[in-house]
């Protein structure tokens, strides 16, 4: 068995028996939170807490669920969702959605306990996360950093040079721009954004998520509208393949259950990063007195990417381009090709650069908060200069060698999280009970 085998062998029921364990048992431990508070989350959203804001924070508990939207809706989205559905088949689109939803509870779990954990002193920047309270689990004194060395080589390769390597492919089939030339404008672009410290990051990460989120339902309600006949056909297959094995145009090779589910499963927990523990180091970073209240808010962000990542799965589906030989960014370009003709290609590269930026600009606060906690605060410039670099050896790497890496990293960093989740659900579920009973 060569290595990218063995990698997708992890990636298979193992990945799926631990990511779907987990995420029923928060669901059930937690009474179905996500749906009995999903209209409480948006107004908690639109009346955020009056205490949100302090000396002793970066952001507002709003912000932090902006920049945890920012994160999470980077290219794993617009390439990984057209990568699911060539390696499972359409049916990856309904495992995706049903464990979106699921980890809504585990999104409510890890940024309620790093709310509630916190940091014991204001530092330059607020620091907070799965670091803090898995110190409070068995393994407590080593489990903090290997899981934030973890995240920091996850942010590195997962949100930096996987981002700057589809864009990059994006630019590449589009108008044959070399890869080092897109390489060499993004470092510029992080190099502008990192150097200005933490609140330029936010800043920037701010103003980009209505842009590219705005630009992407816009161009998706259209395809879907022009396809509008094609959109029952598109969820009668996406529903029948997710429980049965699919053939590709009749032939004897097609697509089981087991690849439906792993793609499905794997790509939304990579994409929505629930259970990774990035959105609750961004909620670390608020010094919020509201830990259950911003947690329940924390889920919208789970649930926007979720329902984001499968409207485009159901746009390549209905366009009927699901299965035409292509895969990733070329995939989507397809698809939107098919409304907007040459001018798909070039909504898909901005939705492209707009998504992988913001997720690169969101995802280096992630990551300048790992190193500060490693190294005590030292070195930031340091982590500006790796992270610099970074962006412009992703356009440039092997692609195949990045996802692997990708892999990897996610698994050891749901693994080490999800166990600090379930250690402390006594508490998390008491914290909510007790809220349930003064609210």
């Amino acid at each position: 068995m060569d290595f990218t085998a063995f990698i997708n062998s992890l990636m298979g029921w193992p990945f799926i028996v631990v990511a779907v364990s987990a995420s029923i048992l928060c669901t059930i431990i937690f009474k179905f939170i996500q749906v009995r508070y999903f209209i409480t989350a948006w107004r908690y959203f639109f009346t955020p807490s009056d205490q949100a804001k302090n000396g002793c924070a970066d952001m507002s508990p709003a912000q932090a669920l902006i920049n945890a939207l920012n994160s999470n809706l980077g290219n794993g989205t617009i390439a990984g969702m057209a990568v699911a559905l060539v390696a499972g088949g359409p049916g990856a689109a309904f495992w995706l959605l049903v464990m979106g939803l699921l980890l809504m509870s585990v999104r409510f779990a890890e940024v309620f306990l790093s709310l509630y954990f916190g940091t014991q002193a204001c530092a330059e920047s607020k620091i907070g996360g799965p670091m803090f309270y898995l110190s409070h689990v068995r393994g407590g004194s080593i489990l903090p950093y290997i899981y934030a060395f973890s995240v920091f080589l996850y942010i590195l390769v997962g949100a930096n040079a996987v981002q700057v390597n589809a864009i990059a492919l994006s630019f590449k089939e589009a108008i044959g721009l070399p890869a080092y030339l897109v390489g060499t404008l993004f470092a510029a672009c992080v190099i502008y954004v990192v150097f200005g410290g933490a609140h330029r990051i936010l800043s920037a990460s701010e103003k980009i998520v209505p842009i590219k989120v705005g630009v992407f339902v816009l161009s998706t309600l259209i395809i879907l509208m022009v396809k509008w006949n094609a959109i029952i056909p598109a969820l009668k297959l996406i529903i029948t393949s997710a429980f049965s094995p699919v053939a590709i145009t009749g032939g004897a090779i097609g697509f089981t259950v087991q690849q439906a589910l792993q793609t499905g499963i794997s790509n939304i927990a990579f994409a929505s990063e629930a259970g990774l523990g990035t959105a609750a180091i961004m909620f670390g970073a608020t010094n919020s007195k509201a830990p259950v209240k911003d947690a329940i808010m924390s889920m919208l962000s789970a649930f926007l990417t979720t329902i984001l990542a499968f409207t485009l799965t159901l746009c390549i589906v209905a366009t009927g381009v699901w299965n035409n030989g292509l895969t990733s960014t070329p995939l989507t370009m397809s698809a939107f090709s098919t409304v907007f003709g040459s001018l798909g290609n070039w909504i898909v590269i901005f939705l492209a650069f707009t998504f992988g930026l913001g997720a690169i600009v969101a995802c280096a606060y992630v990551g300048r908060e790992v190193w500060m906690f490693l190294t005590n605060n030292k070195w930031v410039w340091l982590f500006n200069v790796i992270y610099c670099a970074v962006a412009f050896l992703g356009a440039i790497a092997d692609v195949t060698l990045v996802f692997n890496l990708v892999k990897i990293l996610t698994i050891v960093v749901l693994v080490i999280n999800l166990y600090g989740i379930v250690q402390l659900l006594p508490i998390t579920r008491k914290a909510l009970s007790d809220f349930e009973r003064n609210n």
